[in-house]
């Protein structure tokens, strides 16, 4: 997969709904390396980023694009649970 090209909300788009995560930790996240970050594609519009920051804090971010654009805003982001880690580990059979 190409590298992923995000953005914070614009001003006028929906806000990014934060939950218990900084910028910091979502911009962590979504820079990390590849091999570190698992991709869901709900969608073509809508895209799950399942990641791990360097402080071993694991960090879910919904993305969405609009009108097909190649820039993806985040929409939320939120430390995972513990199967939706044991998911990005691949130790789930049911994801």
């Amino acid at each position: 997969m190409a590298a992923l090209l995000w953005l914070m909300p614009a001003v006028g788009e929906p806000a990014a709904k934060l939950t218990e995560v900084s910028i910091a930790e979502v911009a962590e996240a979504l820079e990390a390396p590849q091999h570190d970050q698992l991709w869901v594609r709900a969608d073509k519009d809508v895209l799950a980023v399942y990641s791990v920051t360097a402080q071993r804090r694991a960090i879910a971010v919904l993305l969405v694009r609009y009108d097909d654009s190649f820039v993806w805003r985040v929409a939320r982001a939120k430390p995972t649970s513990g199967a939706e880690f044991e998911t990005w580990l691949g130790r789930n059979s049911d994801g």
